[in-house]
Parts: structure tokens; C-alpha cells; sequence
């Protein structure tokens, strides 16, 4: 009966090791891709950069997502598609990337690729500044001036829904 312990310890003990080397193998290839599509996008070659994102952002990784929403949003390496800078910003944005978050803030003010939104633009903006992105705050506090005190309760009420939905499904 010990020895069965044992083989069971032994087994769960090995079978975590495994699990955990390859989590750490995963991670160092994500960052490593991530690595050379930024150094793509950076030249300029946008295909080779969506090549290498793309992947990434279908595995999860917040920061692909992100830049494949720049990518959409400004038309680099691709047709510029809003709605398909939405998908990628808010995917990252649940993700509570800062940044995404202070483009889909800003993919709401202006109503690119979804109908004009203050309340949702003051919201995601919000979540970005509190992230301690710089720029959300000036935009938060532009649109924030052209809210009336109601709309900006209405974002609070959308902020703390959002929240006890773990930035899930928040529009």
C-alpha cells in the first residue's frame, strides 16, 4: 500500500515537471515569435509580421492581439477593417491590455467599426488609466467633458458590470 503512494507521488511529480517544462518551453517560443514579428512590423514587412502575430493572438497572447488590432485598425499589411481591430482590441482588452483598451475606448468615440458610444468609450478608457496608461487619461477626460453627469453614471454602472464579469462581454 505505501509502494502504491509512492508510484502515485512519483507519477503526479513527474507528470507536473513535464507540464511545467512544457509551459516554459511554450512561453520562451511565444516571446520569441512575438520578438521577431515586432522586429518585422518594425521594417516594414507587415505580411511577415501578420504571419507571425496571428498565430499568437489565436493561442491568446495579449500583446499579438493588440498589434493585430493596430494592424487592422490602420491598414498596415492588410485591408483596414474596424471591425476586425474591435474583434482584436476588445479580445486583448478582456485580457486587461492597457493599451488595447485605450484603442477600443477610442474605436468608441469615434465610432469606428461600432456605433458611437460615449459611455463604453468613458468606460474602456477608464480601465486603461487606472492600468496606468498615460494617454487613456487625457482621452478618458475628453470624453468625459462631453457626457452629461448621467452618461457618466451610466459608464460607472457599465464599469462595475464589466468588472463582476471579469472584463467579459462588457459591451
Amino acid at each position: 500500500m505505501l509502494a502504491d503512494r509512492y508510484k502515485i507521488m512519483t507519477f503526479r511529480c513527474r507528470s507536473a515537471f513535464a507540464c511545467l517544462c512544457f509551459l516554459l518551453f511554450a512561453g520562451t517560443a511565444s516571446a520569441s515569435h512575438f520578438e521577431d514579428a515586432d522586429a518585422a512590423y518594425e521594417r516594414g514587412d507587415y505580411s511577415q509580421a501578420l504571419k507571425l502575430y496571428k498565430p499568437l493572438a489565436l493561442q491568446g497572447f495579449a500583446n499579438a492581439q493588440n498589434n493585430l488590432g493596430e494592424m487592422y485598425g490602420s491598414g498596415k499589411g492588410v485591408k483596414q477593417d474596424y471591425k476586425e481591430a474591435l474583434k482584436w482590441y476588445r479580445l486583448a482588452s478582456e485580457q486587461g491590455h492597457s493599451e488595447a483598451q485605450n484603442h477600443l475606448g477610442l474605436m468608441y468615440y469615434k465610432g469606428e467599426g461600432v456605433s458611437k458610444d460615449y459611455a463604453q468609450a468613458h468606460m474602456w478608457l477608464s480601465f486603461s488609466a487606472d492600468a496606468g496608461y498615460q494617454e487613456a487619461a487625457k482621452g478618458r477626460d475628453v470624453v468625459t467633458g462631453l457626457m452629461t453627469a448621467q452618461q457618466v453614471a451610466e459608464s460607472e454602472r457599465l464599469a462595475e458590470r464589466c468588472k463582476a464579469r471579469q472584463l467579459k462581454k462588457c459591451n
